[in-house]
């Protein structure tokens, strides 16, 4: 079959966006298969604190990730690779649940899917440029502003009265999940400071996202503040790979026009041919494309339903405009509840195609969960944890990309232990027997000469110290309370108990 071919200006050819895109996409899978691989087996493995797959099928997932994400970033039969990287992630996905239950997880799923309809099938020039200007980048687009317009608009609906009066910024530098030391800066900045910052984060996140769709120059104004933010995120918490992946998504915003005079490149002579598609071709993307936007759709509208259904109670969340909450009703009424059952169950389950709201209501008391161990049920030890704030006098760390899945997850014990009781019983369980499990994602008891017969969690309540403090230390903490002893025998009890129900489930 013939295929014609005309040249295309570039201010409206992705050409280069394309290629960077697919090549950040690879290096963000390389990040978190690396990761994983190191974390899963102690996680989820054989002897893991939850165990649900062998080592082996764990080494083989990780590491066939790990080739594919390098195969990506060499940009070798891109499309391929997205689909088997998709796979793979989501693989595993379903089986480590909670440990891989977080939303840069399902946004790491959903940028790979929507990749796999803007990446071409082989890195040849031709099928580069006809890829990158067809209508797929669009999913990208959707998703982007998905992403940031949830993130703001749930901070509104969600009746949170510290982003209502712009006063959230003073308590999240503090009571973030994995601070570092920048955050402790950040958070004795001027109120005014953080006022600014609250109006610009809700901007950014409620603005900026509608100039996606608008002209050449907004969307790249769009592009930048996005990453601006994300940078800011970056450099003031730890949040893995979630800040790569949305300076990923901004990419295809940038045409080649301005990615050249970005990257001080000069134009080229002749511009990129482009094979033009037949009608069926062009009909059936585009048919593609309004499904894969109006599943998309569903789950923004059905995000901004359920977080107004939550916050209904809350005193602030009833001075929504009544607009707002009527247009809601309508959509929870005539668009959502016929699909709800199956398929908006069938999108969930499939961790696909997501809705978004980071920090839809702010944390304003830091509690963190302290396990401690002991050998006579009178002297007690606290277990250290690699990454998150225990010790006063050890700073918080910087990790860049890598995602520390256990310390994360403890920040969210210490809001609701009863929520994560499975995986803390089973974890307390590993120290009493001195498991690999136990001690390769925390800091070694050096002085620990037989392991502890019984663990119990206390709970802190932990404050950055203030400028001019005579201590050294970063951290002041209170003891709140604490849970009750648990032996040994009643941990085995409680585990055996657990993996039963399990079983049977």
């Amino acid at each position: 079959m013939s295929v014609s071919v005309q040249n295309t200006q570039p201010n409206t050819t992705f050409c280069l966006a394309q290629s960077m895109f697919m090549r950040l996409l690879g290096v963000i899978h390389l990040l978190a298969f690396s990761s994983l691989w190191y974390q899963l087996p102690v996680l989820i493995g054989s002897n893991g604190i939850l165990p649900v797959a062998t080592d082996t099928t764990l080494h083989l997932l990780c590491g066939l990730g790990l080739l594919t994400a390098l195969l990506l970033t060499a940009g070798v039969v891109p499309r391929p690779c997205a689909i088997l990287l998709w796979m793979l992630y989501l693989r595993l996905s379903l089986i480590a649940t909670p440990f891989l239950d977080f939303q840069w997880d399902t946004l790491l799923l959903e940028s790979t899917f929507f990749s796999i309809f803007w990446l071409p099938w082989r890195n040849r020039p031709s099928d580069l440029a006809t890829v990158a200007s067809g209508p797929f980048r669009w999913g990208l687009w959707f998703l982007l502003f998905k992403l940031m317009f949830l993130s703001g608009a749930t901070k509104l609906l969600s009746g949170d009265p510290n982003w209502r009066d712009l006063v959230a910024l003073s308590y999240h530098y503090q009571t973030q999940p994995l601070p570092n030391w920048i955050s402790w800066y950040m958070h004795h900045l001027p109120s005014w400071c953080h006022t600014a910052g609250g109006i610009v984060t809700l901007l950014i996140e409620l603005l900026v996202p509608c100039w996606i769709f608008s002209g050449r120059s907004l969307r790249h104004i769009a592009s930048l503040s996005t990453l601006s933010l994300m940078l800011l995120i970056q450099l003031t918490g730890n949040y893995g790979f979630f800040n790569l992946l949305t300076a990923a998504l901004c990419l295809p915003l940038l045409d080649d026009h301005f990615l050249r005079f970005l990257l001080r490149r000069k134009n080229q002579l002749s511009s990129p041919a482009v094979r033009v598609k037949s009608t069926w071709q062009i009909f059936a993307d585009r048919l593609i494309l309004i499904g894969l936007l109006g599943i998309s759709s569903l789950t923004l509208t059905e995000e901004l339903v359920r977080t107004c259904r939550m916050s209904q109670q809350t005193p602030s969340a009833r001075d929504n405009p009544v607009w707002i909450t009527n247009g809601l009703n309508f959509c929870e009424t005539n668009l959502l509840a016929p699909l709800r059952t199956p398929l908006l169950t069938h999108i969930r389950s499939s961790r696909t195609i997501n809705g978004y709201g980071l920090f839809r209501v702010m944390t304003t008391r830091r509690e963190e969960l302290v396990i401690e161990g002991s050998v006579n049920g009178r002297d007690w030890f606290a277990y250290e944890f690699n990454w998150k704030p225990g010790a006063t006098e050890r700073p918080p760390r910087i990790l860049g990309p890598y995602l520390p899945r256990l310390d994360w997850l403890m920040w969210f014990a210490a809001l609701d232990a009863n929520g994560n009781r499975d995986w803390l019983i089973s974890l307390a369980r590993h120290l009493t027997h001195d498991t690999p499990a136990a001690s390769a994602l925390l800091e070694p008891q050096l002085n620990l000469k037989t392991p502890p017969r019984y663990i119990r969690f206390v709970y802190y309540h932990y404050e950055f110290t203030r400028p001019g403090e005579a201590s050294r230390a970063w951290w002041r903490r209170q003891r709140i309370s604490q849970s009750s002893v648990f032996s040994r025998a009643m941990l085995d009890r409680e585990y055996a108990a657990n993996r039963q129900s399990n079983v049977n489930q």
